[in-house]
């Protein structure tokens, strides 16, 4: 999809706080995560990254070199499970996934039957760039019961008291999500120059005759460093 490797970040995080192996401490902007599972049961990178967390009594964050390591290796495996696939096509596939969850939370039917849906799709409802002003188009006055695995996150920064309307919920995680994950790593932000300065660096360009030539592939995405390794498939 294109994202920056500093949502595919946030992304995770969402999935090891889902799976109970992470959960979040704090509130708003002093949001952050411990661990809180043994790791087991997560996918290759969610254990990578879970491995290179701080455990609870250590505050120290993770060293950036390991960061970067797990997303080289992820990007090593998506761009050899993407060989032979079209990439414009993949990206139409998941953007369909993410319209139809939206289409499900809207016609849900029932406040509780919508809230169960957001929350088993909030994480690909989060990939949407246009999800704040999804968010705001929601029902914003009906309360609903979250499943018991959502609620646990958001119990835990004392925000949450089981029974809450869709855009506070929404608005409320994403905007932890990112804090939690700005402080574990404490330079997220530089994330996709540190990742990409090694899939795809920049060419050096070369005059010949008074002019200058060269092409650039510095793009700050786990897609995009996959096409680039890739080819460009």
């Amino acid at each position: 999809m294109e994202e920056s490797l500093e949502k595919v970040f946030v992304l995770i995080l969402f999935g090891l706080l889902r799976k109970g192996a992470l959960h979040l401490s704090g509130s708003g902007a002093d949001a952050s995560v411990i661990e809180t599972g043994s790791g087991m049961g997560l996918r290759n990178y969610e254990k990578a990254i879970f491995d290179i967390l701080p455990g609870p009594e250590d505050q120290k964050n993770p060293p950036m070199e390991a960061v970067r390591k797990v997303f080289l290796d992820m990007i090593d495996d998506l761009k050899e499970k993407m060989d032979g696939f079209s990439i414009e096509e993949t990206k139409e596939y998941y953007r369909s996934i993410i319209s139809n969850a939206w289409k499900m939370v809207k016609e849900a039917g029932s406040a509780d039957k919508a809230a169960l849906i957001l929350a088993e799709r909030f994480g690909w409802l989060f990939v949407d760039e246009h999800f704040s002003s999804m968010v705001n188009d929601l029902p914003a006055g009906i309360p609903a019961v979250y499943p018991h695995w959502f609620g646990n996150i958001m119990l835990h920064t004392g925000s949450f008291s089981g029974s809450v309307n869709f855009t506070e919920v929404c608005s409320s995680l994403a905007g932890m999500l990112e804090s939690a994950a700005g402080r574990t790593v404490s330079t997220l932000s530089k994330l996709s120059s540190i990742v990409t300065s090694v899939t795809n660096p920049v060419p050096v360009s070369r005059s010949y005759s008074g002019s200058s030539g060269g092409s650039s592939c510095a793009c700050a995405c786990a897609g995009c460093a996959c096409a680039c390794a890739g080819g460009g498939r």
